[in-house]
C-alpha cells in the first residue's frame, strides 16, 4: 500500500483497533419499502429496543449531558487517572465537534466513541458513504481534513493508547481502517495548494474517491489562488532535502524553473483535473452557489446533470446519519437504519417516518452504555419522501444558536448578542432557511455580496438590508418585491402588520479579532475551524433602551 499520510503512526494504531470489526451489507437498505420494515431494521441494526419509542415523545437530550469534561481533554500532558475510566482495552478514541457557535476550544464538545457505537453506527454509515462512491479495497482516496488543535492525534498515556481527534478527521481513518483502498493520500485541508501535497496525488493511481470540503476544490479552479498557493510552497521548501526524500516534486520544481509560474499553474490544475476527472466528490452540497457548482463542474470535467458526487450527513453527536448512496437518485440523501430519528417542530416530536410536517429539527436517538434518547442535534433538515427508507433534502440546516465568539457592529452597544443559523423561531415569526432568501435579494436588489442581512431585535423588530452603496433603491418596492424572494409567510405577514420594519444600513458584521489573525490561530490549533465561519444572516438581539 502507498501511503501519504500525515499521521502514519496514528493510522497503524487504527489497523490494529480495527481489525476484527465487520462489514455491512449497507445495499440492502435500499431494497427496505415499508415504514414497518424500516423501523425494524433501525432496532435490529442499532440495538436499541422499542420501548424507547414512549420516550421519544417527550424527552429530549442536550449532547452536554454526555459529553466529557474539555478540561481533561486539553492537557498535553496527561496522567493515567485521568483517563483511566475511558478504557476498555489499550485504546480509547475521543472526538471533538468543530466549534462552530466560536469562542476558543474549551468550548468544544467532546465524546467518547464507544466499541457499540463504532460498529453498529460509524463503520457501516462510513463504509456506506464511501463504498457507493466506488472506493474498494483495490483503488486510491484523496482525502482531506482539517487542521488540528495543538492536542490532537496519538498520545501514548503509559501501556494506553488515547486518539483526540476532529470528527471529521475520526471519520475518514474509520473508513482507511475498514475498507483499506490499495493507497491513499491524507493530509489538512491547509496543504491542498502545497506542491508537495499535489505531487503526491499526482502519483496515486485509479483515485475513486475525493473526500474534501467543496472550497478545497474550488480553490484547486482558481487559476489565481492555485498559482499563489504553488508560488508560495514552492518557496518556503528546501529542495536539497526534497531532492531525495520527494523525486516526484523535485521533477516538478525543474519544471516549474523551465516553463515559469504561469504556464506552470496551467500545467498543474490540468494535471490534477485529469488526475481526478473518474473519481466521486464526497462532499455536503449544504450552502453551494451556482457559481460554486459552476467552477467544480468545469475543473471536474462534469456536464450538467452528470455531476459524481456523493453527499453526506455525519455529526459529531450521532455519526453518520444520511447520504445520497443511491447513485440513480443522487440529489435525495437516504437516511441510514442505524439509528432512531424523530422531527421536532414547535414543540412537537414525531418519527420521521410519521410526521406530517415537511421539516424539523432532528432528533435522534442512539447505541450506547446507555441508550441515549432524542440527542438534539441542532440541525433542522427536509423530508423529501417517506416510503420505505426516509430521503432528506442534501441541505441540513443549522438551528439558530449564539455566537460564543465576541462579534461587533459599529453602532451597536457591546453588549450586543449575536446568533447566526438557517432556522428561527422569534416570538412566533419563524425564519425557515433564509441564506435562499437573501441570495435572491441579492439578485434582485443589489445587496452588498461582503454583507450579511440582519434582523434586529429590541423594543422592535427591524430587517436590515446591506444597501448603503445602492440608495437609489426604494424600501417600499424592496417591501413589495420581497414576497417573491422565499421569504416565508411569518415574515410576509409580519411585514404587512408591521411587526418587522425594513431599513437599509452597515451590516458589516465582524469578530472582535481580526480576521487574518483569526485564521492564523485556527491554521495552528489555537482555535477551532468553526470560528472562521461566515453567515448571511445574523439576529442580533439589544439591551431594552440602547436606542437602536
Amino acid at each position: 500500500m502507498d501511503a501519504y499520510d500525515f499521521d502514519i503512526n496514528l493510522q497503524k494504531v487504527f489497523y490494529s483497533y480495527f481489525k476484527d470489526i465487520k462489514s455491512s451489507n449497507w445495499k440492502k437498505w435500499l431494497d427496505i419499502s415499508s415504514v414497518e420494515e424500516y423501523e425494524d431494521a433501525i432496532f435490529k441494526n442499532s440495538g436499541l429496543s422499542d420501548d424507547i419509542i414512549t420516550d421519544t415523545y417527550s424527552k429530549k437530550t442536550d449532547p452536554k449531558e454526555f459529553s466529557l469534561n474539555p478540561k481533561t481533554f486539553l492537557k498535553e500532558n496527561l496522567e493515567k487517572d485521568d483517563i483511566n475510566n475511558l478504557f476498555s482495552k489499550d485504546t480509547a478514541i475521543v472526538t471533538h465537534t468543530s466549534g462552530t457557535s466560536g469562542g476558543d476550544i474549551t468550548k468544544l464538545k467532546w465524546f467518547l466513541i464507544s466499541d457499540d457505537f463504532l460498529k453498529r453506527v460509524w463503520v457501516p454509515g462510513m463504509q456506506a458513504i464511501f463504498e457507493s462512491s466506488g472506493l474498494s479495497k483495490n483503488k486510491s482516496a484523496v482525502i482531506f481534513v482539517p487542521s488540528r488543535i495543538k492536542v490532537d492525534g496519538l498520545s501514548k498515556v503509559d501501556d494506553l493508547n488515547l486518539i483526540r481527534l476532529y470528527t471529521s478527521e475520526f471519520s475518514q481513518r474509520v473508513v482507511l481502517s475498514h475498507i483499506r483502498p490499495s493507497s491513499y493520500l491524507i493530509d489538512e485541508y491547509k496543504n491542498a495548494l502545497n506542491l508537495l501535497t499535489i505531487s503526491k496525488i499526482l502519483t496515486l493511481d485509479d483515485i475513486s474517491v475525493i473526500s474534501a470540503p467543496a472550497a478545497t476544490i474550488i480553490k484547486w479552479a482558481n487559476i489565481d489562488k492555485l498559482r499563489t498557493g504553488l508560488e508560495k510552497s514552492i518557496k518556503s521548501i528546501d529542495w536539497e532535502t526534497i531532492k531525495e526524500e520527494n523525486r516526484e516534486a523535485f521533477e516538478l520544481k525543474k519544471l516549474y524553473d523551465r516553463i515559469g509560474l504561469k504556464n506552470f499553474a496551467e500545467e498543474i490544475q490540468n494535471r490534477l483535473s485529469e488526475a481526478l476527472k473518474d473519481s466521486t466528490l464526497i462532499f455536503s452540497i449544504t450552502s453551494l452557489s451556482k457559481d460554486e457548482w459552476a467552477k467544480i463542474r468545469k475543473f471536474m470535467g462534469w456536464k450538467v446533470g452528470e455531476e459524481k458526487f456523493t453527499n453526506l450527513y455525519v455529526g459529531s453527536e450521532i455519526g453518520p446519519f444520511a447520504g445520497s448512496i443511491n447513485k440513480e437518485d443522487n440529489y435525495r440523501m437516504y437516511t441510514f437504519p442505524l439509528t432512531y430519528p424523530v422531527i421536532e417542530r414547535k414543540g412537537k416530536k414525531e418519527f420521521i417516518s410519521k410526521t406530517k410536517d415537511k421539516y424539523g429539527v432532528l432528533l435522534v436517538s442512539r447505541p450506547g452504555s446507555n441508550p441515549l434518547i432524542n440527542i438534539d442535534t441542532g440541525d433542522v433538515i427536509t423530508i423529501l419522501n417517506q416510503e420505505g427508507i426516509p430521503k432528506i433534502s442534501g441541505e441540513i440546516l443549522r438551528s439558530g444558536f449564539k455566537l460564543k465568539l465576541e462579534m461587533k457592529l459599529e453602532g451597536f452597544p457591546e453588549n450586543t448578542e449575536f446568533f447566526a443559523g438557517d432556522y428561527f423561531d422569534i416570538g412566533g415569526i419563524e425564519v425557515f432557511n433564509p441564506r435562499k432568501m437573501v441570495s435572491c435579494m441579492g439578485q434582485r436588489f443589489g445587496l452588498e455580496k461582503d454583507n450579511p442581512v440582519l434582523l434586529v431585535s429590541s423594543d422592535s423588530y427591524k430587517m436590515v438590508l446591506p444597501l448603503e452603496n445602492n440608495k437609489n433603491v426604494l424600501i417600499d418596492k424592496i417591501k413589495e418585491e420581497m414576497l417573491n424572494c422565499s421569504i416565508g409567510e411569518d415574515i410576509e405577514k409580519a411585514l404587512k402588520n408591521e411587526k418587522i420594519s425594513l431599513e437599509m444600513g452597515n451590516t458589516n458584521v465582524k469578530t472582535a479579532i481580526d480576521h487574518t489573525e483569526l485564521l492564523e490561530k485556527v491554521k495552528m490549533g489555537d482555535l477551532p475551524k468553526g470560528v472562521i465561519k461566515k453567515w448571511p444572516f445574523y439576529i442580533l438581539n439589544v439591551p431594552e433602551n440602547s436606542g437602536i
